[in-house]
């Protein structure tokens, strides 16, 4: 097993790229807009920071709630996820399969 086949094993298990983005794409603009009567930089940098943010525990958040979705009850699966700071779409897409 070479060193990309183990690195991109790590990455499908531990990261959940489709809700990163979303997530980013969500709370970046929102932290931008509450900043808006703020300087133009600032206004930019703290949606970005807000973006990566979003991106990087998002990503990871939704992969851990996905790899607790196998467990038969759905009442103690979402009793385990949700205090680990998961958003209710994670856990919704988790169990809808």
């Amino acid at each position: 097993m070479g060193i990309e086949s183990v690195l991109s094993s790590i990455y499908h298990n531990s990261f959940n790229i489709k809700f990163a983005v979303i997530s980013a794409g969500f709370n970046g603009p929102i932290a931008a807009a509450v900043n808006y009567n703020h300087s133009t930089l600032e206004m930019l940098t703290a949606g970005t920071t807000q973006a990566i943010t979003s991106f990087i525990s998002t990503g990871f958040t939704a992969r851990l709630v996905q790899h607790f979705s196998p467990i038969n009850n759905k009442l103690f699966s979402l009793s385990i996820a949700k205090p680990l700071g998961s958003s209710p779409g994670a856990i919704d897409q988790s169990f809808s399969t």
